[in-house]
């Protein structure tokens, strides 16, 4: 039965909606991993690490690992640099991303408005394959090819809400391998927000949401709610599309510069039955001080 499970996993990117972005839970401190505007937002920089390993316990499920630098210049300006390495069965795929952003202050919010550019590399290891009877139509040593891409982004922030829409990348890959052709990516809009309610029951309070809709028609809406405790502590949980998945996640400020958060992510999907659930972990640092912080 597990095999099957792992047979699953290998074909679920090609049967269903093309190639999905990864859904961080960790994206309340860091929104560059789907918003290019976000890049310098603080004017500091700042440095991300985050590992996501879903449905863990099931072989072939996804690992994720992200990087991101971003930092900002000539005091109305940021840059960064993404990198994303996913690996998902037979599926091995890395992007590699720069952004540019631009600042424009106003009386009451800061807009920034982003790009990035790139490349994505889809890489399938068919010999992880594990079948009974061989195909001649499999190659044995697999395919992989790279694909340029572009994207942008607008985020606005105050001191008590932020909002933010983007598109992380615009084009759709579709390969034609002479026989047949395949979507192997579709095109991700992304809309979010939040707000910060200011000592409500002596705590800070931040409601938020991040909303992603694909072409084709996959949808899927997080509804998060954060309380920070004694200036220290930020605890709380999210809910994905109400009943899909609930996520409890804690971020540390260890000082000034540093946070580390961990967060565990429940699935009520039937095929993810056998599994463990959700785990992922991040660290970030900041090169300079933008005192409280609350994304």
């Amino acid at each position: 039965m597990k095999k099957l499970a792992v047979i699953y996993l290998y074909l679920l990117p090609l049967i269903t909606f093309g190639q999905l972005e990864v859904p961080t839970s960790q994206y309340l401190f860091n929104q560059s991993f789907f918003n290019p505007a976000y890049s310098g937002i603080h004017e500091i920089t700042s440095i991300n690490v985050d590992s996501r390993f879903q449905w863990m316990g099931i072989d072939g499920a996804p690992v994720t690992h992200m990087l991101n630098v971003h930092t900002e210049f000539a005091g109305n300006m940021g840059t960064g640099l993404l990198i994303i390495s996913d690996n998902f069965g037979i599926n091995n795929n890395l992007e590699a991303l720069a952004s540019y952003a631009y600042r424009i202050e106003t009386s009451n919010a800061t807009i920034s408005l982003g790009l990035q550019g790139g490349i994505v590399s889809f890489r399938y290891d068919y010999a992880k394959l594990d079948t009974e009877f061989s195909d001649p139509t499999f190659v044995e040593s697999g395919e992989s090819f790279t694909k340029p891409n572009v994207g942008a982004g607008i985020f606005v922030q105050s001191d008590n809400y932020y909002f933010g829409f983007s598109v992380p990348k615009f084009l759709n890959v579709v390969i034609d391998n002479g026989t047949v052709t395949s979507t192997r990516y579709r095109r991700h809009y992304y809309i979010s927000g939040g707000y910060l309610f200011d000592n409500l029951f002596a705590f800070k309070f931040k409601p938020s949401f991040l909303f992603r809709t694909v072409d084709g028609g996959y949808r899927a809406l997080d509804i998060n709610l954060s309380a920070l405790i004694n200036e220290r502590i930020w605890a709380g949980a999210s809910f994905r599309n109400f009943t899909d998945a609930i996520s409890l996640h804690s971020i540390l400020e260890v000082n000034e510069s540093m946070r580390a958060g961990m967060s565990f992510e429940i699935s009520s999907r039937s095929f993810t039955g056998a599994n463990y659930g959700t785990l992922e972990i991040m660290i970030a640092y900041d090169l300079g001080s933008v005192g409280n912080r609350y994304w």
